[in-house]
């Protein structure tokens, strides 16, 4: 990296002031990436680790180049009209046998729906706009047994290159597996408080099987929030490091605001796009697993209830519909599988596209979101009933989280088993699609399974 400074110094002369610089060097990491989390919490902006059926690299972020914050119903479209300009400030240097490493990438995501009440400071997602991207100034990649650093200043930084290697210096530290002291595991007590309660979630499930029976909806997926405040301090690393171990078939991932940390381990891919080549996936359709059942049975269940395959049938065809208008010929839609978890068994069917030329990664936010596996059908209709019925902000729950590059390349995922946590407390939150046949009752027995991975993760013991 020291001479990739000089390189980069020599570069700058007569640079606009505005320019950013980007510096990619390889990096030796002898622990996992979510291990420089105990040593960087409070510059820690995200953390993302795909599962490996995703051919792409884990990576931690760490500190602001640049913070992209948008509110209102135009923050995609802002979000990306300032990642233009952005890359028309950027110049990136590599050291050498850094040809893999990656382009400079933007972490965050973008609220379930717009809202304004996020001024208030009872929204715990106060911290989160509706559209929040940071371009880190630290990176770490990793990917199989290749991994970089990436740095991103601008050009004044460079006569203080001593700090800046200073600053590498503890990156490199803890990637070797000194991290100094772990932070705190959460114990001792807990209270837990549930919204709504059973009786108004079920009243919920009610409320949207009239709509539904009456033909104003084809399907709705009600969320509820438990919060639980604890007399110890969350741990975030400590999370991580349970989901790793329980749920590594899943995105594990950190969105981190001002002291707020959405966390979570989705098996739910949004899309995954690479030029031209789009993968996505419809994810709807759940079995609770249970020590008393076999695993089989429950399978058998699953692949012949007629109420889960119409409500599976549902988000495919939303999303070949969404996609159509992006792509060169009609999306590919793969044979439905069964996506096992530790808790609970899901439908999964693929699906695959060849996008035109144009098509921009956040178009295909704009296009995609909400699925119907996380809002419903039709989508207005069904984004309107939840926002009169649960009786609160989702914030980043059931949202498009990930990254996109300056390509228009990336991935989003749909942050599902997901919590926010603000020191002792967290906030956990569940859903459960509804259609004609469900059973309120069983949909609230789905949302407490749902909830059991982030329970599990977070040491809660109630």
């Amino acid at each position: 990296m020291r001479t990739l400074l000089a390189r980069a110094k020599k570069a700058s002369v007569g640079m606009a002031e505005d320019t950013l610089l980007c510096l990619s060097a390889p990096l030796s990491l002898s622990s996992p990436v979510r291990a420089l989390v105990d040593s960087f919490q409070s510059t820690l902006t995200s953390y993302y680790a795909p599962p490996a059926r995703v051919a792409d690299f884990a990576c931690i972020s760490l500190g602001q180049a640049v913070r992209i914050d948008q509110d209102g119903g135009s923050a995609i479209s802002q979000v990306k009209a300032r990642a233009a300009q952005i890359e028309t400030q950027l110049v990136c240097l590599r050291a050498e046998a850094c040809d893999a490493a990656p382009q400079p990438r933007l972490f965050g995501g973008f609220r379930f729906a717009p809202d304004a009440t996020r001024q208030s400071a009872d929204d715990p997602w106060h911290a989160f706009a509706d559209a929040s991207f940071v371009l880190p100034r630290w990176t770490v990649f990793v990917r199989e047994h290749e991994s970089y650093v990436q740095l991103v200043i601008r050009p004044a930084e460079l006569s203080a290159a001593e700090r800046l290697l200073e600053e590498l210096h503890g990156i490199e530290h803890a990637a070797q597996g000194s991290s100094g002291n772990p932070s705190p595991v959460c114990g001792g007590d807990f209270v837990q408080t549930e919204q709504p309660s059973q009786a108004e979630y079920c009243a919920m499930v009610s409320a949207a099987l009239a709509e539904i029976h009456a033909g104003v909806l084809q399907k709705v997926v009600p969320a509820r929030r438990l919060q639980i405040d604890s007399s110890a301090l969350f741990s975030l690393s400590q999370t991580l490091a349970r989901l790793e171990d329980s749920y590594s078939d899943c995105c594990r991932f950190a969105i981190c605001r001002d002291g707020s940390h959405m966390v979570g381990a989705t098996p739910e891919l949004l899309f995954h796009k690479r030029g031209q080549t789009l993968r996505t996936e419809a994810l709807a359709g759940t079995r609770a697993r249970r020590a008393e059942l076999d695993d089989k049975q429950l399978v058998h269940e699953l692949m012949s209830d007629d109420k889960e395959q119409r409500e599976h049938a549902h988000v495919i065809s939303a999303i070949t519909s969404e996609l159509h208008p992006h792509c060169e010929s009609d999306p590919q839609v793969g044979q439905t599988t069964i996506r096992t978890l530790r808790n609970v068994h899901h439908l999964c069917t693929p699906i695959s596209a060849s996008l035109r030329k144009s098509t921009h990664l956040l178009d295909l936010v704009e296009a995609l979101h909400p699925t119907p596996a996380v809002g419903g059908l039709p989508r207005d209709r069904a984004a309107q009933f939840l926002s009169t019925q649960e009786p609160f902000s989702r914030g980043l729950y059931a949202a498009p989280v990930g990254y996109f590059d300056l390509a228009g390349d990336g991935a989003f995922w749909v942050a599902i088993r997901s919590a926010l946590i603000c020191g002792s407390r967290a906030w956990l939150y569940a859903g459960a699609g509804v259609v004609a046949g469900s059973i309120a009752q069983r949909e609230w027995a789905e949302t407490n399974a749902k909830c059991s991975a982030m329970r599990s993760a977070l040491g809660v013991t109630i």
